[in-house]
């Protein structure tokens, strides 16, 4: 018998309102991860992940073990088409997120200063591994105030 993961998912994140779409694909829908206490709202489309600022602030202070599980548990399912929008816009709020090239990371992520960042499919991961990196990691922290 196989043990239960250590993360859940549960139904569509109802408070954020009209931002249960995807920012990314609007026929996907974010649903809530959970790893312990951490929580990031994933596409099941897409795979992508949005992490509010209390998980930010979490990931640049080194917490990203638990971060990079939840990523690799959103990114399981095969990836659908999505559409891609140039200008994406914040699950919570609904205003454009500004894109920021985390250059440890390869990789430009959507940010809302106000709420949280937007990672595409894989680039969870990719953040995650850069988090040691001081450079990565103060670019997201001037990104996020």
């Amino acid at each position: 018998m196989t043990p239960e993961p250590p993360y859940r998912a549960s139904v569509p994140y109802r408070e954020i309102g009209d931002g249960v779409v995807c920012p990314r694909c609007p026929n996907g829908h974010l649903r809530p991860l959970t790893y312990g206490s951490l929580i990031v709202h994933a596409c099941e489309t897409c795979g992508g992940v949005f992490a509010d600022r209390d998980v930010m602030e979490r990931v640049l202070a080194g917490d990203v073990a638990a971060f990079r599980d939840l990523a690799a548990e959103a990114t399981r399912a095969p990836p659908r088409p999505a559409t891609s929008p140039r200008d994406l816009a914040c699950p919570k709020c609904q205003s454009l997120m500004k894109p920021v090239r985390v250059e440890r990371a390869g990789c430009i992520v959507d940010v809302c200063a106000a709420h949280g960042v937007w990672f595409d499919r894989w680039e969870a991961h990719l953040i995650a591994d850069a988090m040691s990196d001081a450079e990565a990691n103060a670019t997201l922290r001037r990104a996020l105030r």
